[in-house]
């Protein structure tokens, strides 16, 4: 394979070798379900001691037919089902025996129809539930865990590896299932005849060693499929998130070439393992073909009585699916071994960030937001981004936070909503610790609309209602009348059901801001953040939006991560950050000519301009 096709890298599960290891992550996903399992099993043994009995009673139906005076003959187990079908008057209880023959098989195959229906249902029901799960930890996920891991192992984790650890679980039902039938038919062997079920035992020996092998090779066949998979996904994720690059510097060919390079490597490794699960069934067959052979001949020697011999090889002969069908669903288990190893691995690793904050509920914001002494650094970096960062935002206030790239607005803004946590100082909600309260309850108080609104699949309607469900339409065309929305959302044939697209693609970006700071609004906030919220629209829309966003003032605290003047004259305070420090904090008219310097937001005379005005 080329340099291209190695897009993403590999998911990283080690290769497990032994087949304990193919069930144990498998048994797993089980333990929410601790009777399923034993009711596959209780069900298995009766279906196959219903065909097990129904088979030996053939016993004296063909003795009775080739030897119909030898009651006395034969061994201990064939007289004693020959007496089920002779009194001592020598009557025949032909009929009632055939008759209990049929109603073993009808109550074999009912059963059997019940295993089924418990091994489909509760399949389902588990794969259904394990996709719950996986998503409820990825969205509940820690950001910074969220943020390093490869997106594309994800998407591959909770659309394709799902899939096939159902598959193992389909796989786990069939081996328990088959197993319980070769256990009880090779009881049933060893009581007809313990000479010719050691024959069966010692000719499983080299059978056994030969799944195992291939067991081995469906386990590394079936990591590198994964593999395979998790980077096309990856590929997938970064093409549809770079289409606009690649069309602007017209690479369409390469990505179409580094695609199918990647799209070959799946389908070798595809084949491969296709390979082997399409040769297991016809080399089983080729196997087991001598050891009936070796049977008849052995009991042919001994002097075995032709009814049991029979009764034998139907009993070997019926014992022959269920192998296949184990030796199968091993193979299959090992195959699918890594892909339930990758969903095992998201079930226990993601750590969940409701773990880690705490529980006291929040009412909101009473008073201030005291920011003491905090240092932050990001998972893996050295450098520390916030260094004993100090200072406070009021009820109410509108505070300009500004400063060059890099300075650390962001990550204090990602601390404020609880999407990280300090190192060392404190974030105060009213003098309680943010990581003492309970996330969720604090996030209702707060509101974020930015520069890079991402919108979420569905209507205008839904977006906005996103900030606040079960909201009416009377509230939701409010926040887009403030948001200056509600214009262009009605002049659409579709109103404010138009679909707004995948992230919003369907909007231009002055639509997709006034969607998001809509959806911002609606939420009436505490706390409202806005990340250069208007930078994409005119300043007749800027204006309008401000003058709403100052009807907020005094009872919503305003936290404006702003460049621009006309924004941060408006602003109550001015806080300058550069190298994760707060370096000045005053009026707009009282900042320093080296402070507008530094955050490029205007000349100092335009600060000086408005400080004349009275």
């Amino acid at each position: 394979m080329n340099e291209g096709a190695r897009i993403v890298p590999k998911a990283g599960s080690a290769t497990i070798t032994k087949t304990g290891g193919n069930f144990a992550h498998t048994f797993n996903l089980l333990r929410p379900y601790p009777w399923f399992l034993p009711l596959l099993v209780v069900l298995g043994i009766a279906a196959s001691l219903a065909e097990a009995i129904g088979i030996g009673l053939l016993i004296p139906l063909m003795g009775v037919l080739l030897q119909p005076d030898a009651l006395a003959t034969g061994s201990g187990v064939e007289q004693a089902v020959r007496s089920l079908m002779l009194d001592d008057e020598g009557a025949i209880r032909f009929v009632l025996v055939a008759g209990a023959i049929i109603l073993l098989v009808l109550v074999k195959t009912v059963i059997l129809l019940g295993y089924a229906y418990v091994g489909s249902a509760m399949t389902g029901r588990i794969a259904k539930d394990m996709r719950i799960t996986l998503w409820d930890r990825v969205v509940n996920s820690e950001l910074a865990w969220f943020s390093h891991t490869d997106h594309g192992r994800l998407m591959n984790i909770i659309e394709n590896q799902t899939y096939r650890t159902t598959e193992a679980l389909t796989a786990l039902t069939i081996v328990v299932g088959s197993a319980c039938t070769i256990l009880v038919f090779g009881a049933f062997l060893f009581l007809l005849s313990t000479p010719m079920a050691l024959i069966v035992l010692l000719a499983g020996g080299p059978i056994f060693l030969l799944v195992r092998r291939l067991t081995s090779l469906a386990n590394r066949f079936g990591q590198a499929l994964g593999d395979s998979y998790a980077r096309i996904a990856g590929y997938v994720m970064e093409l549809l998130a770079a289409m606009k690059t690649i069309r602007v510097f017209n690479q369409q060919t390469n990505e179409t070439q580094r695609f199918a390079d990647a799209a070959d490597s799946l389908r070798a490794t595809f084949l491969r393992a296709d390979l082997l699960a399409r040769i297991l069934g016809p080399l089983l067959e080729l196997i087991y073909l001598p050891i009936f052979l070796a049977v008849l001949a052995f009991a042919l020697i001994m002097g075995i009585s032709i009814p049991v011999v029979l009764a034998f090889l139907v009993l070997l002969y019926r014992m022959q699916a269920p192998l296949k069908a184990l030796d199968g669903a091993r193979v299959n288990l090992a195959a699918h071994s890594p892909a339930v190893k990758e969903v095992d691995w998201l079930l226990k690793s993601t750590p969940d960030e409701r773990n880690r904050l705490g529980s006291l509920p929040s009412e909101g914001l009473k008073d201030r937001i005291v920011i003491d002494r905090v240092w932050f650094s990001y998972p893996g970096a050295e450098t520390p981004v916030l260094r004993g960062l100090s200072t406070e935002l009021v009820r109410g206030e509108v505070v300009a936070l500004c400063g060059p790239s890099g300075a650390g607005k962001s990550t204090l803004v990602n601390l404020l909503f609880g999407l990280y946590l300090p190192q060392s100082g404190r974030i105060l909600i009213d003098g309680q610790p943010l990581e003492s309260l309970d996330i969720h309850s604090w996030r209702k108080h707060i509101a974020f609309a930015g520069q890079d609104s991402e919108l979420v699949r569905g209507s205008a309607r839904y977006n906005i209602a996103y900030g606040a469900p079960g909201a009416t339409q009377e509230a939701i065309e409010a926040a887009a009348r403030a948001a200056k929305a509600h214009d262009f959302l009605v002049e659409s044939p579709e109103g404010y059901d138009a679909d707004v697209g995948t992230r919003g693609a369907l909007l231009s970006g002055g639509q997709r801001q006034r969607i998001g700071l809509a959806r911002a609004l609606i939420r009436q906030p505490d706390l409202l953040v806005l990340d250069e919220a208007t930078n994409a629209v005119d300043t007749a829309t800027e204006l309008a939006i401000q003058s709403a966003i100052d009807a907020l003032g005094g009872r919503t605290t305003i936290l404006i991560v702003a460049h621009r003047t006309s924004t941060i004259m408006n602003a109550d305070r001015v806080l300058v950050m550069a190298d994760g420090r707060i370096t000045e904090d005053a009026k707009p008219q009282h900042m320093s000519a080296a402070a507008a310097l530094l955050i490029g937001a205007a000349a100092p005379s335009a600060f000086n301009e408005k400080a004349s005005e009275p």
